[in-house]
């Protein structure tokens, strides 16, 4: 027999069988128990999640030591950078040579209207040549005004 406490304040012990200790721990049990089977149920899910999450992560690591063994990323670096010098160097080209087109553009405008003008100054000179030979050929005079002149 165990013996208990009781409530009253004269503090008597009263006798508790083994019983009602079964059907105390039975009743409290059966309360509990409902609750203990859900946090059971979420703590094996919740295993399985972390397991899977796990093997998943291992999957990933693999796969990541796998591409960084097969690509030197070191490799890539400098690859990567003398690109951009060979870049660089092809745009400063790119540049320069849009400068010589824009002058060589400008010269050959001038070079053309220079050539217009001389050839305007040539058919003006040919013109006023034309215009002084006629003036120089000899035109038949005619009969009247010969008579004129004579007189």
């Amino acid at each position: 027999m165990i013996y208990s406490a009781g409530m009253s304040e004269s503090r008597e012990v009263t006798p508790v069988s083994k019983e009602e200790i079964d059907k105390l721990a039975a009743a409290w049990l059966s309360t509990l128990q409902p609750t203990l089977v859900g946090l059971q149920h979420k703590i094996v899910q919740l295993i399985d999640k972390q397991s899977a999450i796990a093997d998943d992560l291992e999957k990933q690591n693999s796969l990541v030591s796998h591409v960084t063994d097969n690509v030197s990323l070191q490799g890539l670096s400098e690859q990567l950078s003398t690109l951009d010098e060979r870049l660089f160097k092809i745009m400063k080209e790119m540049t320069a040579i849009n400068a010589r087109a824009k002058i060589l553009t400008r010269d050959a405008m001038e070079l053309q209207q220079i050539r217009r003008r001389e050839a305007l100054l040539r058919e003006s000179k040919k013109e006023r040549e034309l215009q002084r030979e006629q003036g120089l050929i000899a035109k038949p005079a005619s009969l009247t005004s010969l008579i004129t002149k004579d007189n």
